[in-house]
């Protein structure tokens, strides 16, 4: 169970960007796949078609350049995702570093010793 600390949230000592970018993931790849199957309809069904064999070709052509984009565009804004999520998760590394640090590290007579 989450437990809200006012202090910790308020110093910036945990981030909830990290929960708010999976939820953008969501949203985005749904939103992208949604416009590129319209885009594909729209296509298909629009009376500009002509049945004539160069038209066939270049109807064949512009489906395939609508399943690259979308595939291509899916990987795409995942790997924005997963690098906003490592920055994310070093910068909570490197805090879990810090605190086992100083954990360790004790000052004595002004001389600063590590265990």
């Amino acid at each position: 169970m989450f437990k809200f600390d006012a202090y910790r949230f308020f110093n910036f000592d945990y981030y909830i960007t990290l929960n708010v970018v999976k939820w953008i993931y969501v949203q985005g790849t749904v939103l992208f796949n949604l416009i590129m199957i319209f885009i594909l309809f729209t296509y298909l069904l629009s009376d500009e078609l002509d049945y004539i064999m160069d038209s066939l070709i270049m109807d064949l052509g512009v489906v395939i350049l609508i399943f690259t984009i979308l595939v291509l565009g899916n990987i795409y804004w995942r790997i924005f995702c997963e690098l906003t999520t490592v920055l994310f998760s070093i910068n909570s590394n490197l805090t879990s570093i810090d605190s086992k640090m100083n954990c360790k590290i004790k000052e004595e007579n002004n001389i600063l010793i590590i265990f």
